[in-house]
């Protein structure tokens, strides 16, 4: 097998990762603001005979609605200190809402990332009034089981590559 060739499995890997991801995550969130995304496998000289587009699924809105949730639950006074894990800077005005109008209430978010340029997140630790590393020890604790029951008499299952 040429380096190229494995190249291409692990890229193809990756997207099928980024899938199944999206789809427990709108699973787990009970909003699957899912679309479909065309992606090209970026290997050059990719040597797969077959087509060199996938089409993934690409979970959205979820840094929306957990933005929304924190405003609304500072609106209802439904805590005073806001705990968020996440690096999307896509949360800031969300933060930022929450800052200036409610100064009395606190935030701080704790950013998982094993990629130093991702766990930089320095917009998101910008618009907190605290930032912390999130010991990725610690995320393999904080996790689901591999399968729970969602509610409906069916249930929801980790995908497989996740650890």
């Amino acid at each position: 097998m040429t380096l190229a060739e494995i190249a291409h499995r692990l890229g193809r890997m990756a997207l099928e990762d980024m899938a199944a991801t999206a789809s427990y995550a709108a699973q787990r969130s009970g909003h699957p603001g899912k679309i479909q995304e065309n992606v090209k496998c970026g290997v050059v000289g990719c040597p797969h005979p077959g087509s060199k587009w996938f089409t993934v699924p690409e979970e959205k809105r979820t840094d929306v609605n957990i933005a929304v949730s924190m405003v609304d639950d500072a609106y209802q006074n439904a805590c005073d200190h806001f705990v968020l894990m996440s690096g999307d800077s896509d949360l800031v005005p969300g933060l930022a809402t929450v800052r200036r109008r409610f100064a009395a209430k606190s935030i701080t978010v704790y950013v998982p990332s094993r990629n130093p340029i991702r766990a930089a997140a320095v917009e998101l630790r910008a618009a907190a009034q605290r930032a912390r590393e999130l010991p990725l020890l610690l995320l393999a604790k904080a996790q689901f089981p591999n399968s729970i029951p969602d509610g409906a008499g069916g249930t929801l299952n980790r995908p497989a590559t996740w650890v």
